[in-house]
């Protein structure tokens, strides 16, 4: 796998993740942080998925950690 390749698996990986909703990735940070692996990262290798981690961090800061409801959900 050249690097490009996994440049565009984790692009693919988390695009696949944030197309989830918001709680689903605050759920994904939650259990990369135990250790524990998404489906939809489990094609990634160790540091790819530390760098999702940091990529969904990222992402989640510009919400401050507070979600919207996601499509289909109600209260």
């Amino acid at each position: 796998m050249s690097a490009g390749d996994a440049g565009q698996d984790l692009h693919d990986a988390l695009e696949a993740t944030c197309r989830r909703g918001c709680r689903y990735v605050l759920g994904a940070i939650a259990a990369l942080e135990r250790g524990e692996v998404p489906a939809e990262l489990t094609g990634l290798d160790p540091a790819q998925r530390q760098r999702a981690l940091d990529e969904l961090r990222a992402v989640m800061a510009v919400y401050d950690r507070e979600c919207s409801l996601d499509p289909g959900e109600s209260l």
